[in-house]
């Protein structure tokens, strides 16, 4: 029984703009039907199969709309596990809506953002954890990203939440034995095997908890502050960093006022860089409010690169400042321009020039060396979003619940209702129990056509 109207959709899976090809999916009982209206294959009398890719022109009201190929997928071998037909059209955008209109006045409707993985879930092609993952790969703004998610595609964190699953379950049968059959006393043996079991649970929650913060890491980019006094390079580093003119660069100092943040990758990880206004006594209004704003960055970044000026005089107050960053934060020291003072040191500083771009690579072996320390590597293997990361919460406090009662001797239908809690929000997660609403938020975010 199908938990969604039966009807057939379609949408262009392409991106927008003009392509050497564009796709259009249609997907619903009706699909092979209604394409069948207005596609006309090359070999005359032809039987279409399933998995075979047909050449022929698309017609609607007897005008050609394009040349093109069509694949029909018979359910359940295809995305949706429903009846689905692939067209790939000359990827003109004007010819792939005009394709659309036609199909849509043929029977099908134009499918809503997510729906095709909407279905395919509610198909039991995948869990829900599965069907996340499917809008992060496409999001994916980095390679180290792209890898972990793939692998929640392939089912890891469901995997790990289903043995988290079972091990509940073990324990809840216990805990009903001894409430159906109280004169049965339970072995000790089992007893201390629950305890040990539920502590375990509780640890493993945790850890999926933790591996929120490096799954922002990944997902989100590394924040990456350029801090230093003014007219030391930072500008000139963010530019030579990205390789392209994105800061303005004077020799007037306190050029920079505002922060201006782009994007880098590096070894397949993503890092936010953040120039800032150079620290400095403020002149001004103006001022005042940039150097808050690099306070600001200061806090909320992941890695600072504090940087220095190779030839200045290195006082008391670039001494106070650099300890205090590197009380505060990760940070990597950066002493440029040293194209003009090439054998001048400052403590452990990478050595650089941002203008004549040397020293550049081995400042991102280091922020690379940095980033990876603060993204374990086996958090790669699980991680979570925020809707996951609420859930494991709740399901942590009422496993700890479980733990309280028992050792308070408390009546053993509390422990069985805190475990029954932790395996309801466990169950949300991979889709076991979820609301429309809960669909409608999660498969909302996704791009039409997918």
């Amino acid at each position: 029984m199908r938990l969604y109207p039966e009807d057939t959709i379609c949408a262009i899976t392409t991106p927008l703009g003009t392509s050497s090809i564009g796709g259009i999916r249609v997907s619903g009982k009706d699909s092979l039907s209604i394409v069948k209206k207005l596609f006309q294959p090359f070999t005359e009398h032809v039987h279409i199969k399933s998995h075979t890719l047909y050449y022929g022109t698309l017609f609607f009201h007897g005008k050609s709309i394009d040349d093109c190929t069509a694949v029909y997928m018979q359910d359940p071998h295809s995305y949706t596990k429903e009846n689905s037909v692939e067209l790939f059209l000359h990827g003109n955008p004007l010819i792939l809506q005009e394709a659309l209109g036609a199909l849509i006045k043929s029977g099908s409707r134009f499918a809503e953002p997510g729906e095709f993985t909407k279905r395919a879930f509610l198909n039991g092609r995948f869990d829900l954890v599965q069907a996340e993952s499917v809008a992060e790969i496409i999001n994916a703004r980095s390679t180290a990203y792209l890898d972990v998610v793939r692998e929640n595609e392939k089912g890891m964190l469901s995997s790990y939440i289903e043995t988290v699953i079972q091990q509940i379950l073990n324990t809840l049968a216990l805990i009903e034995a001894n409430i159906e059959f109280p004169e049965d006393e339970i072995d000790q043996v089992y007893k201390d095997k629950s305890t040990k079991d539920i502590v375990s649970i509780i640890h493993g929650l945790e850890k999926l908890i933790q591996n929120f913060e490096s799954t922002r890491l990944l997902k989100e980019g590394v924040i990456v502050a350029l801090i230093g006094k003014v007219n030391v390079g930072k500008s000139t580093l963010m530019n030579t960093l990205l390789q392209k003119n994105r800061s303005i660069i004077t020799n007037i100092p306190g050029t920079t006022r505002d922060v201006i943040a782009d994007s880098i990758t590096i070894h397949g990880i993503n890092f936010m860089l953040h120039d800032t206004a150079g620290l400095r006594v403020a002149d001004n209004e103006v001022e005042q409010i940039g150097l808050q704003k690099t306070q600001e960055c200061i806090d909320s970044s992941d890695i600072i690169l504090f940087i220095v000026d190779a030839t200045t005089h290195f006082d008391e107050e670039h001494n106070s400042l650099f300890n205090q960053i590197k009380q505060k934060k990760n940070y990597i020291g950066v002493l440029n321009k040293i194209d003009t003072m090439p054998t001048k040191e400052y403590f452990d500083f990478i050595p650089i020039s941002a203008k004549e771009q040397t020293g550049i690579e081995q400042l991102k072996s280091k922020l690379s060396e940095v980033a990876e320390k603060l993204i374990p590597r086996d958090t790669y293997k699980l991680v979570i979003n925020l809707r996951q990361k609420m859930l494991i919460e709740e399901a942590k406090r009422s496993m700890l619940n479980v733990e309280s009662l028992l050792q308070m001797n408390k009546e053993l239908e509390l422990v069985s209702f805190e475990l029954k809690e932790a395996l309801t929000k466990l169950e949300e997660i991979i889709g076991k129990k979820y609301s429309e609403d809960l669909l409608t938020t999660i498969f909302s975010k996704f791009c039409v056509g997918k």
